[in-house]
């Protein structure tokens, strides 16, 4: 007897082969799942409890639209089994309609795993790389590896760090590390959609040292003095619609490990804009070094 693909009782471990498959969606899904113990292939999630019968339990089912895993049914309810792979939270929510506790999916934009609890997807670490999608300005001599770390080799500025910040996360922490030509100083601006928000009056800044506001339409951090810097930079709220503040710690040396300075910096911006870049400018010159963004878990 052939296999039927428009028969909603069909199960893969049924078919003995008889005759030949009633259609090339038969071949596809044979050849797709043999050996994996699937009984059956649905589109969707809703799929599960709308779209066939019999169910009985240790059922097992693929669903196309969540890819990597299979559901198998209980006797009660219908569990996730696998991870399933999504390339953002939209196809993810797209994809898993009605999320259960302990569903766990794998997203490939920050390459981070997620589970369902408590009727919200968490992620399993404190700090969530970002991985930038892109890199504007006039720049040279940097690029974004696959974990998400800015590069700079002899790079030039100024640029914009494109998709930096999203609504995903209330708080950011900013991790700088380099060695800038003698007499190059770094400032940072907010940018959104790879534009910087450069007035001059939304920028200010309380130096531990200095003790001086600034409304310079940037936040400057360590002075051209310095051969070596680092820097953690958290930032509050940068991807709301409301001002957004930073707390900056830096330190620098005249020479490797020489005559170390530091500083607590203080920095407000007032508009209430939503930003998703970060924008970097160096004074002069060029800069080597790296730059990585995480997200901190809402969790």
């Amino acid at each position: 007897m052939a296999h039927d693909s428009t028969d909603p009782t069909r199960g893969f471990p049924q078919y003995a082969g008889t005759g030949a498959p009633a259609d090339a969606a038969d071949l596809s899904e044979i050849a797709t799942w043999a050996g994996t113990n699937i009984d059956r292939v649905v589109a969707t999630q809703a799929a599960l409890t709308t779209g066939f019968t019999p169910i009985y339990a240790g059922m097992r089912i693929a669903v196309t639209a969540i890819p990597g895993a299979t559901f198998r049914y209980s006797g009660s309810a219908w569990v996730m089994e696998g991870i399933a792979t999504f390339a953002s939270a939209s196809a993810r929510d797209a994809a898993i309609t009605s999320p259960a506790a302990g569903m766990t999916i794998f997203r490939t934009d920050n390459l981070q795993v997620q589970t369902y609890t408590g009727g919200k997807w968490n992620y399993t670490t404190a700090l969530v790389p970002i991985i930038p999608t892109s890199l504007s300005g006039t720049l040279t001599g940097a690029s974004i590896g696959p974990s998400g770390a800015v590069t700079l080799t002899a790079a030039t500025g100024p640029f914009v760090i494109n998709n930096s910040f999203t609504p995903e996360f209330d708080n950011y922490l900013v991790k700088a590390d380099g060695s800038p030509a003698l007499g190059n100083s770094l400032t940072l601006q907010l940018a959104a959609s790879g534009t910087v928000d450069a007035t001059a009056t939304n920028y200010d800044q309380f130096d531990s040292i200095a003790a001086t506001g600034s409304t310079a339409g940037n936040w400057p951090l360590l002075t051209g003095s310095r051969v070596v810097w680092s820097y953690d930079i958290n930032l509050f709220n940068p991807a709301r619609a409301m001002p957004t503040r930073a707390l900056i710690n830096t330190v620098g040396f005249n020479a490797a490990g020489a005559n170390p300075i530091g500083k607590l910096l203080a920095n407000g911006h007032r508009a209430s804009v939503a930003y998703d870049g970060l924008g970097v400018s160096f004074t002069t010159s060029t800069t080597t070094g790296t730059i990585r963004i995480y997200g901190y878990n809402n969790n």
